[in-house]
């Protein structure tokens, strides 16, 4: 059994990129194991933002702001990644905001210790495709496939997504 994976990036304010390439499915017993582990996921900090969320209040809230990012937010990005390999919880956002500084599109990433859940939010954008996508990935790693980035991989939904 074959499952594609699908990359999401932050392109020009953000755009999808969907990747379609074939790998293999885990075994069913894995598979039951990592849908115990989503059951017992626990409380999730994600989508708790107002629908008028604006630029000054996701700086104020510590967000990775893409095309506004500070030195502090990389190193809040290293920290997150180092949390995810030494199995501190940890939760970062990103949001990604048009012209105007409002609608953002919306990337929650909160790590329990065990495994990373993933939201990514465009409802609030008139200028995307208006969705939501929740997964569930068990790590997170620089590959050069389908090109150099950091993913979360081992995705219960899809095998990777760009972080």
């Amino acid at each position: 059994m074959k499952r594609s994976i699908v990359v999401f990036s932050f392109l020009m304010g953000v755009s999808i990129l969907l990747s379609s390439l074939s790998v293999d499915v885990i075994s069913a017993q894995d598979e039951e194991a990592f849908k115990e582990q989503i059951e017992n996921f626990g409380k999730k900090k994600t989508n708790k933002l107002p629908v008028n969320y604006t630029l000054s209040e996701a700086k104020r809230n510590g967000d990775i702001t893409p095309g506004n990012m500070t030195e502090q937010q990389k190193k809040r990005i290293f920290e997150f990644k180092e949390n995810v390999k030494s199995k501190n919880p940890d939760f970062i956002r990103f949001s990604s905001f048009g012209k105007g500084g409002i609608a953002p599109i919306i990337k929650e990433f909160q790590f329990n210790g065990e495994i990373i859940y993933y939201r990514y939010d465009s409802t609030r954008s008139v200028h995307s495709a208006q969705k939501v996508v929740e997964d569930y990935c068990k790590k997170i790693e620089h590959l050069d496939k389908p090109f150099k980035s950091t993913f979360l991989t081992s995705c219960f939904y899809h095998e990777s997504i760009e972080f």
